[in-house]
């Protein structure tokens, strides 16, 4: 047996066209889970141009095509996914019907604006609703999504959550602290602000965390 999640996404793909479903399916809530981040490094905020429905649509509609058209030793599966999910989001952004779409929403939007920017992106938006709440990676996800978007509460930052993510990976504290120029006490205070986000995420997941 594997541990899927433990797996690069080039392991699980190979191990999804062998007939592993257990490892397509894991590839894919991985790829959902972190769709806003991928959208933001395809084509930075391209995505905000689509309803919901139309970028999940778009999205996984690429994820698919990348997933059975990819091929091993040419670059990593992330990047060809972020180059395909680039050309296709500029494509479908083109189309009358996306435009027409995102007239509507706006004029929706507008009226709510201050309760649906970006900041509205909760825990329950980026993992998957049967994902186990206690897998310390999936507030990881959560806490880069909204790194990238400057979203993060004020006791956390980019560098405690590469300690947290090397921590994560195996290493010891020791490896971590010298690899990112850290005291244990620094280490420790950032593992500590980390599990304070991970325990107000479980008892508030359809809540923004920066407003926690």
């Amino acid at each position: 047996m594997y541990d899927h999640e433990a797996l690069k996404d080039e392991e699980l793909l190979l191990l999804s066209r062998l007939g592993d479903r257990e490892a397509e399916t894991a590839l894919m809530v991985r790829y959902f889970r972190r769709r806003y981040r991928h959208a933001k490094r395809a084509a930075d905020n391209l995505y905000l141009r689509f309803t919901p429905e139309d970028f999940v649509a778009v999205y996984l509609a690429t994820f698919t095509q990348a997933v059975n058209s990819y091929r091993f030793g040419l670059n990593r599966f992330q990047a060809y996914f972020e180059l395909c999910l680039q050309r296709d989001m500029i494509r479908e952004a083109r189309k009358p019907e996306i435009i027409n779409a995102l007239t509507a929403a706006v004029t929706s939007f507008d009226k709510k604006i201050n309760e649906e920017e970006e900041r509205s992106l909760t825990l329950h938006d980026i993992i998957a609703d049967d994902t186990p709440s206690n897998d310390p990676r999936i507030y990881i996800d959560y806490a880069e999504t909204l790194d990238s978007f400057h979203k993060l509460p004020r006791y956390l930052n980019s560098n405690g959550l590469k300690l947290v993510k090397m921590r994560s990976d195996g290493f010891s504290l020791k490896e971590s602290c010298a690899k990112l120029h850290l005291t244990r006490g620094q280490a420790r205070n950032i593992m500590l602000h980390f599990q304070r986000f991970m325990a107000e995420c479980r008892s508030h997941p359809k809540k923004a965390a920066y407003h926690l």
